[in-house]
Formats: structure tokens, C-alpha cells, sequence
């Protein structure tokens, strides 16, 4: 699989691109001006499209946190799977106190099945405070299993997607991921949001095995500290050296953009190089 490097614009452009193979794994890095040469750099991950912007600094608006016992009448699941309490699969532990949302909490998801967790009713703030949905989550989903983040304007009686789905065989490399996810087109509007999830079993054909369905499971996915944030984005610095941390950067994957963390980090380094190129810090795809 190539990795696909090229230079683009305040907004992704067409472009000739260089293209290369590192080991076998797709990348797409999309990076902000640095010392004039760069304004976008792009790297395509097998989890889809990674790419990093400037990130708005946020206020929050609404908050979940699942911590309340209130979170189980304020939210429902139709047609099962999703929970809310403890983990003692997956992620082992919560990403912030002890309570979260996932696929099952003790255990591997059940293949055949559809399930959705739905929000309380959200207000979305207006398009100029460039709301956002912000929640850290954690995944790890198998063959034609996947998730998609979805929202009703007519309290749940249709749902549309927000971001493109979280594929089976991809997951967030054992951590929490702070998602981004852009409200603007429903600002003003009376939503609620949706966690959706389904799983199959999976199609084989070989000549020692014949053909059938085999069943394909994994630990599910996981969500917590949820927060509408409202924010201008911070103006860009000319140059970048990483030192203050994520600052204005963000990366997106198929299933939408994370920030704070992600697959890609900012720190410092100790393997690779072992040390940044100036200073201590750098970004880096682990």
C-alpha cells in the first residue's frame, strides 16, 4: 500500500503528489505552513483519511460524562448491545472517572446484530460559534463490523451520518481518541445524537474449508466525557516546532477528526529517531 505525500493548500486542492511505499501500511498526513515551504503535508491511514488542521479552543456548551445515574434514563439504546457502567473489557477502565458507554462492558459484542445510543434532546449553538461534537472513545472492531456517529433532527425517527463510518479491522491502537465532529450544518436546529453499531458474521470461501460464515468478534466500541464546544480557532504560528503540545493541530480519520490524542502524537520521541530534530518534541504516528 503507497503512502501518498503532497502539498495542498489552506483547503485540500489538486495537487501532484510524490508517492512511496513504507511498509505496508496506507498514510495521509496533512500538516499547516512550516517555515513558508509547507501549508498542508497529508498522510492516508488504513483507518482512512489522517490529516491535521488548526484546532478551535473550546467551550463546552452541554457535557456527558456517564458518571451520573442519571445517564441511564437520559439516554436509551434500541435493539440492545450498548450498556453504560463499568468497564472491565476493551479500554479496562473509563477515560475519565469510572462509567462510560460501550458495546458490552464485560466482554466481546455478539455478531447479527444492530444498536443504536441515543442522546438526550441537544440544542446545537449557532453556525458562528463553530460547534462541534467533541467525546474520547476507544475501539476495536472485526471483519464487516462497523460504527458510524449519527444525528436526528425529528427525535429519532430518521437518522443521518455525520462522519464516515469506523470500518471492522481498524481501532484506535489500544487508546482513547478525542473526536471532532462539525455541528455547523445543524446550528440553531433540535437534535439528537447517535452512536450507531453493527456487526456481521463473515463470508469465507477456500478450497480446504469450503465455504460458510465464520463468526468474527472483538471488543466493541466505547464512549466517554462527551461535550458540545463552541470556539474560534487560534491563529496559526508561522513556524511549528511541537513544543507546546497539540496547540492548534488536530487529526482526522475515516470516522472523523481527534485532537489531544489520537494516533498521532506529539512528544517526545523514543523510538525512531529517539530525539527530536530541535528541541525535545516532534509529531509522530506513534
Amino acid at each position: 500500500m503507497a503512502v501518498t505525500v503532497g502539498l495542498t493548500g489552506e483547503k485540500p486542492i489538486n495537487t501532484p503528489l510524490i508517492r512511496h511505499k513504507i511498509r505496508s501500511t496506507p498514510f495521509l498526513l496533512m500538516n499547516r505552513p512550516l517555515k513558508a515551504l509547507l501549508s498542508r503535508m497529508v498522510l492516508v491511514l488504513n483507518l482512512g483519511f489522517a490529516s491535521l488542521f488548526a484546532r478551535a479552543q473550546g467551550t463546552a456548551t452541554w457535557s456527558e460524562t456517564f458518571e451520573s445515574a442519571a445517564a441511564l434514563t437520559n439516554w436509551t439504546v434500541s435493539n440492545g448491545t450498548w450498556q453504560i457502567g463499568m468497564p472491565t473489557s476493551g479500554p479496562g477502565s473509563a477515560h475519565g472517572g469510572t462509567r462510560v458507554a460501550g458495546t458490552v462492558l464485560d466482554g466481546n459484542y455478539t455478531d447479527n446484530m444492530s444498536s443504536r445510543l441515543v442522546s438526550p434532546v441537544l440544542t446545537v449553538p449557532s453556525a458562528d460559534q463553530n460547534p462541534r461534537l467533541r467525546f474520547w472513545h476507544w475501539w476495536s472492531l472485526a471483519g464487516n463490523d462497523f460504527g458510524k456517529i449519527q444525528i436526528s433532527v425529528d427525535n429519532g425517527a430518521t437518522w443521518s451520518d455525520l462522519a464516515p463510518q469506523y470500518d471492522g479491522g481498524n481501532g484506535s491502537d489500544g487508546r482513547w481518541s478525542h473526536a471532532w465532529v462539525d455541528l455547523r450544518a445543524y446550528a440553531g436546529r433540535t437534535v439528537r445524537l447517535g452512536f450507531y453499531f453493527e456487526s456481521h458474521t463473515t463470508y469465507y470461501s477456500s478450497p480446504g474449508s469450503g465455504t460458510g460464515y465464520a463468526v468474527t468478534v472483538s471488543s466493541g466500541w466505547y464512549i466517554d466525557d462527551l461535550a458540545i464546544e463552541i470556539g474560534d480557532a487560534p491563529a496559526l504560528p508561522k513556524d511549528e516546532g511541537f513544543e507546546t503540545g497539540w496547540g492548534g493541530w488536530r487529526a482526522q480519520y475515516a470516522g472523523g477528526w481527534a485532537a489531544d490524542s489520537a494516533i498521532w502524537e506529539i512528544g517526545q520521541p523514543t523510538s525512531g529517531p529517539g530525539a527530536a530534530h530541535s528541541g525535545t518534541k516532534c509529531l509522530a504516528n506513534h
